[in-house]
């Protein structure tokens, strides 16, 4: 009878480990005949016996693959991909070793050796007895940052007034002073909210009020959310739920000028506010003006210097509120009156068509307060609930 032979010529040609490694690795054999023949171009099939212990150990796992070798007698496979006998190699325990490898070709027993690389590979998926990630787990736990009470003192910060670099940290007293030297801070500054995407708007607190400092440029309502964009005319007519668009469909005036909304997505009850702020009613408006002092004076308080059409005339912004003159989608889907008019909606419905709004004007110091079709986009303010 022909003995026939494998010669192992690599094993473990790539055992790829990525978040989570394989179950398998690849095996290379040369098949000969018993005088050393190269078994070239023929099928085989090959039984793979894993044990646990030693050469004579429990089988643990088994499977077997028909093959053909190539011209060379070489045949190559993934242990794990073949027919399973025995077992399963997903639940070998790789900590426990040693593990050995038993090959059978046309079921001859052709020898079994040690396994080295897949066990310590696989064991350190495991990270062996290392740390699993839950601080719970630890011994000898350190002390998180939160732990620490009452005034440090500076003794465990340095540097913290005059920042040399990027990573130094600062107090709050000199975060404020670069701030307002570049004209991003004034005296109703309150800090910033962020909104579902993440985009930060600055907060300005005006009398008993905290507002938004900042146009809204959300495209998502409060849980997530699509809210529909409806760029051009045709789209925007068409709307029968809450929509926004950007004036001109030009994506540069966002950032300045925020997104303009119809009635229907400011009234949403998914909310495009961040979460603990709202859409401003009228009265809330109203309470707004009567602080900045009324109708006739409030207007130039609010508005941003520099921006408007008119930007030399009665644009103060004393009161933080930075209004930008954002014009309006009208609700034919046509765009009007940037750098000439800042418009925001309340949330205050007038009848089943028309809502009140809130009307700036480069020319005036005025700030009205007007009835407008449903279907316009205006841009939009939040107020803390």
């Amino acid at each position: 009878m022909i003995r026939i032979y494998t010669f192992l010529t690599a094993l473990l040609l790539g055992l790829t480990i990525n978040a989570q490694s394989p179950d398998k690795f690849n095996y290379q054999a040369v098949i000969r005949n018993a005088d050393g023949g190269i078994r070239a171009n023929q099928d085989v099939n090959i039984q793979i016996g894993i044990l646990q212990g030693s050469v004579s150990g429990t089988s643990i796992y088994i499977e077997s693959h028909a093959k053909s070798t190539t011209t060379l007698g070489l045949v190559n496979l993934v242990i794990g991909d073949g027919k399973v006998i025995s077992g399963t190699l997903a639940g070998i325990d790789w900590s426990i070793g040693p593990f050995y490898l038993k090959i059978w070709v046309d079921s001859v027993e052709m020898g079994t050796s040690q396994l080295i690389s897949v066990p310590y590979a696989k064991y350190a998926e495991k990270a062996g007895n290392g740390f699993s990630g839950n601080y719970t787990d630890l011994s000898n736990k350190p002390q998180k940052i939160g732990d620490f009470q009452g005034d440090m003192k500076n003794s465990r910060i340095s540097n913290i007034s005059n920042p040399s670099d990027d990573q130094d940290a600062v107090t709050k007293s000199y975060l404020l002073s670069i701030l307002s030297e570049t004209g991003l801070l004034n005296s109703h500054f309150d800090g910033f909210v962020k909104d579902t995407e993440g985009k930060s708007y600055p907060v300005i607190k005006v009398g008993s009020q905290v507002w938004m400092a900042k146009n809204l440029s959300t495209s998502h309502y409060q849980n997530g959310d699509n809210i529909t964009l409806a760029n051009n005319a045709s789209t925007w007519t068409s709307l029968v739920t809450g929509g926004y668009c950007y004036y001109n469909s030009d994506t540069n005036n966002i950032d300045f000028y925020g997104k303009l909304y119809n009635f229907l997505a400011i009234t949403d009850s998914r909310n495009v506010c961040p979460s603990g702020w709202r859409l401003p009613t009228i009265e809330d408006w109203v309470s707004l003006r009567t602080f900045l002092g009324g109708v006739g004076a409030a207007g130039e308080k609010m508005k941003e210097p520099g921006v408007w059409q008119f930007c030399s005339l009665m644009t103060t912004n004393s009161s933080g509120f930075t209004g930008v003159p954002g014009g309006c989608c009208s609700y034919t889907g046509v765009f009007g009156s940037l750098g000439d008019y800042g418009l925001w909606w309340s949330s205050t419905s007038i009848d089943s068509d028309n809502a009140w709004y809130i009307n700036l004007y480069s020319q005036g110091s005025e700030m009205q307060a007007i009835s407008g079709n449903k279907k316009y986009g205006f841009s939009v303010r939040c107020i803390k609930d």
